[in-house]
């Protein structure tokens, strides 16, 4: 789940969704503009559930990466 097994594509694991949404973090964005960020950035590449995308920001958040402000996202230094 966390990191790819032979039955969880790499691009699909937490670790790797986590990474790719951190480098669309470049202002503070809301829940729904960093989704579609991510969904216009994964295209052509395995596909992930909304779920998915939830679990990798809390992976972000648990690790102090990113925190939350008034409703945006924002990226930690």
């Amino acid at each position: 789940m966390l990191l790819p097994t032979k039955h969880l594509h790499p691009r699909k694991s937490i670790i790797s969704v986590s990474s790719t949404i951190l480098t669309l973090i470049v202002r503070r964005v809301t829940l729904v503009e960093l989704w579609e960020a991510y969904q216009i950035d994964a295209q052509g590449s395995e596909r992930i559930s909304f779920d998915w995308f939830v679990l990798a920001l809390d992976a972000l958040f648990a690790l102090g990466l990113i925190s939350l402000d008034r409703g945006l996202i924002i990226r930690k230094s």
